[in-house]
């Protein structure tokens, strides 16, 4: 049954067998309805097929998916991604839950350009997966790859940027420099990071207060007449931290488990003279966030 799933997808995509060799769009119809992105299809030579995407699935950024039923017996996870000879990128996919031969990997925006950039200029691509003396190789043409990851790009969201590991270290170091330039040295008032949960979902999530910084001979030098600089992170499954906001702001607070509201100055509502506050609503969710309103 998988064998035939993956032929029909095949079928659909490329409207030829599987021994096809040529990116082609995927526009979310067919045997994987809601995937979208650049996609090729092939035979392996042991026998068997798979299929390759650049794309995103339902409610997922760019990402990289592989289509094999080989992949789902070997065990095998970890590749090399090399094109015309010189390996770009090495990455390590995760079983789909839903559908158990479908693989993937989720960009991020700093890596997302050095798979891509390649991939669109390239001839061929072989991506080697390998554990030991256990091996499994797909190569293949990259022929029509570049109108097809342009397509990609164009409907799939852009990936988040990838997680920091330690933001409330980072704080630290950012104030320790900063009063070192004038020569002072730093005083925390009050938490300089806090644990929050914003999205109701775990891990926690975390919150840098900036205006608990002082500098030996300074109130503070990150508040002024709009609050104080803070940063907000979502704590990112399998570990480290993703930025959602950063800004000066009077405070923040979340209402329900996704919808942060965030107190600025008036000037953000395009109040005259900047008079009283402005509270940002945002929708967060793992797509992102989105401004739901200002007011």
């Amino acid at each position: 049954m998988k064998r035939l799933f993956i032929l029909l997808v095949a079928a659909v995509l490329n409207g030829a067998p599987a021994v096809a060799q040529m990116w082609v769009p995927m526009t979310g119809s067919g045997p994987l309805a809601g995937y979208n992105g650049a996609t090729l299809c092939g035979d392996h030579p042991w026998g068997g097929s798979y299929c390759l995407i650049l794309g995103c699935s339902p409610g997922r950024s760019m990402g990289f998916y592989v289509l094999s039923d080989s992949l789902a017996l070997n065990g095998l996870r970890t590749a090399m991604l090399s094109v015309d000879g010189q390996t770009i990128a090495q990455i390590e996919v995760q079983q789909q839950d839903d559908i158990g031969n479908l693989f993937f990997v989720d960009f991020a925006q700093e890596n997302m350009e050095i798979v891509l950039g390649p991939m669109r200029r390239g001839n061929r691509f072989s991506l080697m997966f390998q554990e030991g003396s256990d091996a499994m190789p797909i190569e293949g043409s990259l022929r029509g790859s570049s109108r097809a990851i342009a397509h990609a790009l164009s409907v799939c969201p852009k990936p988040p940027p990838a997680p920091v590991a330690d933001p409330a270290s980072a704080a630290l170091a950012k104030v320790q420099r900063d009063c070192a330039v004038m020569g002072e040295t730093v005083a925390i008032q009050g938490a300089l990071a806090r644990q929050v949960d914003i999205d109701g979902v775990d891990p926690l999530d975390l919150a840098i207060d900036f205006g608990a910084a002082q500098c030996s001979r300074m109130l503070s030098m990150y508040c002024g007449s709009g609050g104080c600089s803070q940063e907000i992170y979502l704590g990112v499954p399998g570990g480290g931290y993703r930025q959602i906001y950063a800004g000066t702001m009077y405070g923040f607070d979340v209402p329900t488990p996704g919808l942060l509201s965030v107190k600025v100055h008036g000037n953000a509502c395009g109040r005259p003279g900047g008079a009283g506050a402005c509270t940002l609503t945002f929708r967060v969710d793992p797509g992102g966030v989105t401004l739901l309103s200002r007011q």
